[in-house]
């Protein structure tokens, strides 16, 4: 288990972090540009030193009062964005890099071993220069992994390649995680890459974390605003909530949620837009606004792919919300900006924020 507890004051913030991951876990860290991820990743490499606090792997201690370990004794893998390969050397020269051959039982058996597992087989004899943007990175990779690292961090190492190539990097990322049984640590903006890698989600601002946990709990239960709109919950309403029940008020309507709440009082709801879906008909004679329901009208779309993202203003609501809906229902209903449409949000998936 990594465990790590440090303080660092780094203009015009402090970095107050206090994490625990476990074996085989990948935390993923996410944050505006500027809230102090790189520098927590330097901490726990060494290249930072903290002001106070402990970090330790499995009773590893890399640093606390009275221990401080060099970096080349923390066994740490570092991957960032860009390579930081030798410009001068081969790619199997790169590989061996940090190894004592004397030192190390089956050296060239490993090294084989990883080079079938990178798919780099054809690239040993060439220089960086001559790779790919994704070849370059399997390198980056390979060296990390040829140290034996007892920790593995990842500065968004994918964040210049292709789509496709990213897509293939993740599987090794996990790939990785299930064979090599250690803590790794994943800085992105992306929010799919953040999704699909994280066995953990930390949300950082100003050099804190704000919130961490199991990252279904971060996606889909924020505990303020501030997260709900870095984990893409664009959808943040004020609400009045109806004492003693598990309802609130927004405009004219009245929304079933999850939590209950004993006292009424003003309260944050949000809801992601994939959460809110198109209705083609209403089964019931009850009023719609019952079922979460609402009449709205479409006010922009952008195509994406295979989905629309909508902007829909909801009547009842008075709210602007964004919706995704796939494009096979924009094409069969034949939505079209200007066009009203019944939406309904999913009372399961509706957050009162901060409860």
């Amino acid at each position: 288990m990594l465990s790590c507890f440090i303080r660092k004051k780094i203009s015009p913030f402090i970095i107050d972090m206090d994490i625990e991951l476990d074996n085989s876990q990948i935390m993923v860290i996410l944050g505006q540009s500027g809230c102090g991820k790189t520098s927590f990743l330097n901490l726990i490499t060494g290249f930072l030193t903290p002001d106070e606090g402990s970090i330790v792997n499995n009773k590893h201690i890399f640093y606390n009062h009275k221990i401080n370990e060099p970096i080349h004794k923390r066994k740490i893998g570092y991957i960032q964005q860009n390579s930081c390969l030798f410009p001068h050397m081969t790619v199997k020269e790169n590989l061996c890099y940090s190894v004592n051959k004397r030192q190390q039982k089956g050296f060239e058996k490993k090294l084989e071993e990883l080079i079938k597992y990178l798919d780099i087989e054809s690239n040993l004899k060439q220089y960086p220069h001559e790779l790919s943007g994704g070849q370059q990175q399997r390198v980056a990779i390979g060296r990390a992994l040829m140290m034996q690292p007892e920790i593995i961090l990842w500065d968004e190492p994918f964040s210049s390649l292709d789509y496709s190539i990213r897509q293939d990097l993740r599987e090794l990322v996990i790939t990785i995680r299930d064979n090599y049984n250690i803590p790794m640590i994943f800085v992105t903006h992306d929010l799919r890459e953040a999704y699909t890698l994280g066995d953990k989600i930390a949300i950082m601002k100003d050099g804190k974390i704000i919130q961490q946990g199991d990252k279904n709990e971060v996606f889909k239960h924020p505990s303020n605003e501030e997260v709900a709109k870095i984990v893409g919950m664009t959808n943040v309403i004020k609400a009045e909530s109806i004492k003693n029940t598990s309802r609130c008020q927004v405009g004219d309507m009245k929304l079933s949620t999850l939590n209950r709440i004993k006292e009424s009082k003003s309260i944050m709801i949000g809801i992601r837009p994939e959460d809110i879906v198109y209705v083609r008909e209403i089964h019931t004679s009850k009023d719609i606004s019952n079922m979460n329901v609402s009449i709205s009208t479409v006010l922009s779309m952008r195509h994406e792919l295979d989905y629309y993202t909508l902007k829909v203003l909801s009547h009842e609501m008075n709210e602007v919300l964004e919706i995704i809906l796939p494009k096979y229902v924009i094409d069969k209903y034949q939505i079209a900006e200007g066009k009203k449409i019944k939406i309904m949000l999913k009372y399961k998936e509706i957050t009162v924020l901060g409860v």
